[in-house]
């Protein structure tokens, strides 16, 4: 079903994606338009291939890992039992994705409670969820004309943070690219950059509490603001790994 994405297959994704969002000079207009033109999935074996492809172009363009002959990242943190993995897809075709961990309780699985647990560990003994996103990318030649694309990734993680909280919503970025995070979503930096499984680049740790930045992130993004029962379908996703 998932074919690789070939030179001549990127502009005419670009085609679809300005006929999508056509006439709509607003920011929030266009991603209000995506938002109802593109599927959201979770990644199931059918979309595996094609999603570690997405990662290996992304990362590679932002010079984040090594060239590899197999053109394809998968990672054993993929297979967490409280890990999920999202794609946002055009006609099929992967264009953006992120993985979210759920650590909460005794489930304590994640790649930010493995690399910084000092920091982590308080959050879930007060009994807070951790809604911990990774392996967020953008098909490479879609990301700088369509930043709406990054928006409705990261939209899920923050839709879980509403539907676990009390929540701390997270992420482990690059250096450099922390801005996005602080900007967007009300983060702050929780730890300095440190080396990461499987990175070139260490990452650094931000985020915040979800219910102290919640109000400024549906101000400057309506769309991110989940219903009851979005949030109840969501929790879904993880009722297995979190009983």
């Amino acid at each position: 079903m998932y074919a690789s994405v070939l030179s001549g297959e990127v502009p005419s994704q670009a085609a679809q994606l300005q006929d999508l969002t056509a006439g709509m000079a607003c920011g929030a207009d266009r991603l209000g338009a995506l938002a109802g033109a593109l599927q959201t999935v979770i990644v199931g074996q059918q979309e595996q291939a094609a999603v570690a492809r997405l990662r290996y172009r992304a990362y590679l363009a932002a010079g984040a890992v090594p060239e590899d002959r197999s053109g394809a990242i998968w990672e054993a943190g993929d297979s967490d039992a409280n890990a999920r993995t999202y794609a946002v897809l055009l006609e099929g075709e992967p264009i953006a994705s992120i993985r979210v961990h759920i650590a909460r309780g005794t489930q304590t699985t994640s790649p930010a409670c493995t690399v910084f647990p000092e920091v982590t560990s308080p959050w879930l003994a007060s009994g807070c969820a951790i809604v911990d996103s990774s392996c967020f990318c953008v098909e490479p030649q879609l990301a700088r004309d369509f930043p709406q694309l990054a928006l409705l990734a990261v939209r899920i993680p923050v839709v879980l943070a509403q539907a676990f909280a009390p929540s701390w919503l997270i992420a482990t970025p690059r250096r450099g690219h922390e801005g996005f995070y602080l900007r967007n979503f009300g983060g702050r930096r929780l730890a300095e950059p440190r080396v990461y499984p499987g990175r070139e680049r260490p990452l650094a740790l931000v985020g915040n509490r979800m219910e102290l930045v919640a109000e400024r992130i549906f101000g400057r993004y309506p769309t991110f603001r989940a219903d009851a029962a979005e949030q109840a379908a969501m929790r879904g996703h993880y009722r297995e790994a979190l009983q």
